[in-house]
């Protein structure tokens, strides 16, 4: 998975950097929130890890942005915070985080965050390109039922006019019963150029 990490601290952001690429992940790491932001937008990553305290743009605001990218695919938030109040974890949750880690790191935490991480965004991208196919289907249905309709008022129109055919040759067929089908003829010019 790709990881963008939002850590102000030089040395925990190494911490963290190394924890996530010996864990296997592509890890991009940004010095503060307004730089984690910029980064997001030119490439999003899949897991973003942000620390809640941080100069200029915070942990929570960063994450109420990344959740109003309209469209983008889903990027998990785990807020990385040394207040351990239930007040601070429901705030970040509030602010769209999906989960939290407390300071000091402990690696085997933030390896359990990146395989939920991992669940939830591959279920995500699975459910996203279902709604893309059924999209799609119906896009593909609504066009068969707009052709479907015009062939219906096109078989109605050819039954409509060969009825009125119809009708007007067994008016003009009146005298001849006997007959099973129109024998009526167009009416031919005369000699002098008149119909008859």
């Amino acid at each position: 998975m790709r990881v963008l990490i939002a850590e102000d601290s030089d040395i925990e952001r190494m911490i963290l950097q190394e924890a996530v690429e010996g864990l296997g992940h592509e890890c991009i790491a940004a010095a503060d929130g307004s730089q984690a932001w910029s980064l997001f937008q030119e490439s999003s990553a899949d897991v973003l890890i942000s620390d809640w305290l941080m100069p200029g743009l915070e942990g929570p605001e960063l994450c109420r942005r990344v959740r109003a990218q309209a469209g983008a695919p889903y990027t998990y938030v785990v807020m990385l915070t040394a207040l351990e109040d239930k007040g601070s974890t429901m705030a970040g949750m509030a602010a769209g985080a999906d989960d939290y880690l407390t300071k000091p790191l402990n690696v085997d935490d933030l390896e359990a965050r990146l395989v939920a991480a991992a669940r939830v965004t591959t279920l995500h991208q699975k459910l996203t390109g279902r709604a893309v196919e059924r999209e799609h289907s119906l896009a593909r249905r609504q066009k068969l039922l707009g052709l479907a309709s015009r062939l219906a008022a096109e078989a109605d129109a050819d039954r409509l006019l060969s009825s009125a055919c119809w009708s007007q040759c067994a008016t003009r067929c009146r005298h001849t019963p006997a007959r099973s089908s129109c024998t009526s003829r167009v009416p031919e010019p005369s000699r002098s150029g008149a119909w008859s």
